[in-house]
């Protein structure tokens, strides 16, 4: 009897699947930052796969955000006619609160 393990075909799929499919985020950064929290990556479909992972987290902070930007800019709408395109720091903080990332930073002092 074999004591190896065959793999899961569905998890063969999905690593197929993504071959040709470059994430956002570098394998090789994936890697580093998971070596430098403790984790070592020696397979290279691992580290892709987590790319991805990241990759959707990422996607889905930014589209939260522009979501945000949107109701805000809807709610606040002056007689411009100009679609401002700006993303504020505001509308990512609240996209990254709800995935209970926080971010603190300094009062910022404004010279007259």
């Amino acid at each position: 009897m074999d004591d190896v393990e065959q793999p899961n075909p569905s998890i063969s799929s999905l690593i197929e699947g993504v071959e040709g499919y470059m994430p956002t985020i570098p394998e090789q950064l994936t890697k580093y930052y998971s070596e430098c929290n403790g984790l070592s990556i020696r397979d290279d479909n691992v580290a892709k796969l987590l790319s991805l992972a990241v990759d959707k987290v990422l996607v889905d902070i930014l589209h939260n955000a522009q979501q945000r930007s949107l109701m805000r800019k809807q709610v606040s709408k002056s007689g411009s006619n100009k679609e401002d395109e700006t993303l504020e720091l505001e509308d990512l903080e609240g996209a990254l609160a709800e995935m209970r990332i926080f971010v603190r930073r300094k009062k910022q002092k404004v010279l007259k």
